[in-house]
């Protein structure tokens, strides 16, 4: 997975990829397709949010209309959908868009639910974009 930024685009074959660095920072998954107009709406405000936490999360965008396996294996029925990736696990987030305010207090709880699934798996995240980066080199 070509990875310049906190966010990046995904797709069927590069999908292992992005669970296996879920074991190592919390994803959160975009699934949108070109078409539709919520989408257009909803990722820059992600993209905005995922950067002003500075490295905590990463967002990768799914096209469910290029990726429709990825689309089925998350029962995207409706999108803009919006799930976390934690530890290898899916965890829905929401359908459709959201107000900013309302998606900085999913992310938080997200964050929190992400802690507690690396604590107890023993594991820690990485609290910064430098970890992050670390983490996902080692990995390719």
């Amino acid at each position: 997975i070509p990875m310049e930024s906190l966010f990046f685009d995904a797709t069927d074959a590069t999908f292992n990829d992005v669970l296996e660095l879920s074991r190592s920072i919390p994803i959160v998954v975009d699934l949108w397709a070109e078409w539709c107009e919520p989408c257009k709406q909803l990722t820059p405000l992600l993209e905005r949010v995922i950067t002003d936490y500075a490295g905590r999360a990463l967002l990768v965008r799914i096209d469910v209309d290029s990726n429709p396996q990825l689309a089925q294996a998350f029962q995207a029925t409706s999108i803009p959908t919006v799930v976390a990736l934690l530890q290898g696990q899916s965890v829905p987030l929401f359908q459709g868009a959201m107000p900013e305010a309302q998606v900085r207090q999913v992310f938080e709880q997200m964050l929190q639910l992400a802690a507690a699934k690396a604590r107890a798996a023993g594991a820690a995240f990485p609290s910064d974009v430098v970890g992050s980066m670390r983490v996902f080199t080692e990995l390719m």
